[in-house]
This record gives C-alpha cells, sequence and structure tokens, in this order.
C-alpha cells in the first residue's frame, strides 16, 4: 500500500511541474498578446492597409499590412468597414487580440485551479470531497466559457462596429463544450461518490 502512495504522489508531483511549466507558458503567451495590442493600440488607422498579394506557392490571398509589412493573412468579411465605408482594419485587429486574451485568461485560470486541486492531493486530501466538486463544476464553467464568450462578444462588437457580424462555431469550439460536459459529469460522479462514502461512514 505504502509503495502505491509513493507512486501516486511521484504521479501527482510530475503532475504539477507540468501544470507549472504550462502556467509560465499560458502567462508568457498572455503577457505577448497584451504588448500587442498595446502596440497596435499606439498606432494610426493608416498604419493598417489590406492587400492582395501572392503567396509562396504561387496563389493570391489577402494580406492584412502593418506599416507596409505583411503580419497575416485574414477573410475579407471579417475586415468589412463600417457603415460610413471608412475602413476600420485596426479596430478589428484590436478585437481578434482581445478575443486571444480572453481565452488566455481562461486558460490560465483553468491551469490555475487545477494546480491549487494538485497541491491539496499531494498532501494526502483525498480527492473525494465538495473542493474537489467545486473546483471541476468552476472548470466545467470555464471551459464553456472558452469556447463562446470571446468568440460571442467579438461577434457582438463587431456587429455594433459595422452593422452586421458572420460568426459560426468551428470543430474546436464544439470539443471544447463537449470537454465542458465532461468535466461537470466527473464533477457530479465526484458528488455521488461523497455521498455515497457518507451513508457508509454513517452506517458503520
Amino acid at each position: 500500500m505504502k509503495t502505491n502512495l509513493n507512486k501516486l504522489n511521484k504521479g501527482i508531483m510530475v503532475t504539477r511541474i507540468m501544470l507549472i511549466v504550462f502556467i509560465l507558458l499560458t502567462g508568457w503567451i498572455t503577457g505577448l498578446t497584451i504588448y500587442r495590442m498595446a502596440n497596435f493600440g499606439a498606432k494610426d488607422e493608416s498604419a493598417f492597409q489590406i492587400a492582395q498579394l501572392e503567396n509562396h506557392n504561387g496563389t493570391q490571398s489577402a494580406w492584412l499590412m502593418i506599416d507596409g509589412e505583411r503580419y497575416t493573412t485574414i477573410d475579407a468579411y471579417e475586415f468589412m468597414p463600417n457603415p460610413k465605408g471608412e475602413p476600420v482594419h485596426k479596430e478589428h485587429l484590436m478585437i481578434d487580440e482581445g478575443i486571444e486574451l480572453g481565452k488566455d485568461v481562461i486558460i490560465l485560470a483553468i491551469l490555475v485551479l487545477l494546480f491549487v486541486m494538485s497541491c491539496g492531493y499531494s498532501k494526502g486530501i483525498s480527492p473525494f470531497n465538495m473542493r474537489s466538486v467545486i473546483f471541476l463544476r468552476i472548470i466545467a464553467i470555464l471551459t464553456l466559457c472558452l469556447a463562446l464568450v470571446p468568440e460571442w462578444v467579438g461577434m457582438k462588437i463587431r456587429a455594433s462596429m459595422t452593422g452586421s457580424a458572420a460568426t459560426e462555431i468551428d470543430t474546436v469550439e464544439f470539443y471544447m463544450m463537449a470537454l465542458a460536459l465532461a468535466v461537470g459529469m466527473i464533477a457530479e460522479i465526484f458528488r455521488y461518490g461523497i455521498a455515497v462514502q457518507e451513508d457508509s461512514d454513517s452506517i458503520a
């Protein structure tokens, strides 16, 4: 039994190290997103242009140009002008970066919650307790928010800015919603296990 617990503690320790690495990596990515937003926010609208350019394979794509340099390929419908016909490329780009920042922050919050949970287990606390259930429920809600909220907010901002907005649920967002459902189910399984354990203890 002691050998099994030692192996389990080693596994938890490895998991905690991996979580720390991912937390640091996600924090770094979040910092880069904030830096890009600050950099783009300091530029004038005239610094942002759209050009139809040839790719390396000979095909052509619409490119967003910043200060005359290629930044990224875009879908034309995502960079629509405002109702007056004026280009608002900077605003569209800031919306995209804001969506990414929202996703980064939610992912960071999920990783921190998982790390806090693992810290409790490393101290010998049983995972079958209401603390774990609450954490899992929060993670399920955050995962659902990760799938829907940033894109929905971005869509609403674009609609108010241009008068129309196109959106769709892609495969990744669908999988994230399924993952949120799975985490929620695990939380309820934990809750059921706690209830069974409490009934068993009361009988004993």
